[in-house]
């Protein structure tokens, strides 16, 4: 996750894009003994992340226990206009095998 929102805070795309879905994305390595970011280090100004999609969700789940659901707090103070999602509990790190409020979404956008 962290990888995508990199890139699409950095990078003009060349198309607007419909939705983006970033599911428990770490905003830094903040776990000690635990690299969650594989050495990529977001910048201070995400704006760019916002342009590049017309509808941005980030979902978390309080139940976490790889990404602490803290870092959907540190993507709000940067994402003013981004739909921050939490769940009570997507089985830990999203350990699921059918996510329909994912789809319900996806078939809503328009």
């Amino acid at each position: 996750g962290i990888f995508l929102a990199k890139y699409l805070s950095e990078n003009k795309f060349p198309k607007k894009i419909l939705a983006t879905f970033l599911i428990c994305p770490p905003f830094a390595d903040t776990l000690i003994g635990e690299d969650l970011v594989g050495g990529f280090k977001l910048k201070s100004d995400l704006s760019l992340l916002e342009k590049n999609s017309k509808n941005l969700y980030l979902m978390f789940s309080e139940d976490d226990n790889v990404v602490p659901v803290s870092h959907a707090e540190k993507y709000r103070n940067k994402l003013k206009n981004a739909n921050i999602i939490i769940y009570k509990s997507k089985n830990g790190h999203f350990r699921i095998s059918r996510f329909p409020e994912i789809v319900k979404i996806i078939k809503e956008l328009k």
